[in-house]
């Protein structure tokens, strides 16, 4: 069929469904904006003294991890989302965990990016990574064995450096 200025009117689309259409991408992108505005969860809930079984410490000040053998400085941290898992604590430089003769010690590497170390939460014997830091347990750091250590929370007097304790 022909239509009077010589187009064709099978091929005729509907100004409703055009005006849909472009709706469609508009609302999703406003979507996206407003729900991008989530703001960095605070540290507050993870500040601390943390203990793994096998001696080892981490103490968090909000700022910065101090780590129990006092041959590595303090390094700062912030919040990382891993995608898809969950929250984790982000070194500055990359700090490791290794199998020494008589268990496990922190060594840095200075080298970027840092480490992460993931805020969990142990239901069953299974640890699962959490989303939000009030939350979490303890923080799951994986050794240069394959082990993994939860470091959960201790007694400040867990991590005070011998220097420290010897002044008190």
């Amino acid at each position: 069929m022909e239509r009077p200025d010589g187009g064709d009117a099978d091929f005729e689309i509907p100004v409703p469904l055009v005006l849909a259409l472009l709706a469609l991408p508009a609302g999703a992108f406003a979507s996206m904006l407003l729900h991008r505005s989530e703001s960095a969860p605070s540290t507050a809930a993870v500040v601390g003294c943390y203990a793994a079984p096998e001696g080892q410490t981490l103490s968090l000040d909000g700022r910065r991890i101090r780590f129990g053998n006092a041959a590595i400085p303090a390094v700062g941290y912030a919040f990382a989302r891993e995608r898809l898992a969950g929250l984790s604590i982000a070194t500055s430089t990359a700090v490791v965990l290794v199998r020494s003769g008589d268990g496990y010690r922190f060594r840095s590497t200075g080298t970027k990016p840092g480490s992460l170390f993931a805020l969990v939460r142990t239901r069953n014997g299974q640890a699962r990574q959490v989303g939000v830091p009030a939350d979490m347990e303890a923080i799951a750091v994986q050794a240069d064995d394959g082990r993994k250590l939860l470091f959960e929370r201790a007694s400040p007097e867990r991590c005070r450096l011998p220097a420290e304790a010897s002044r008190r």
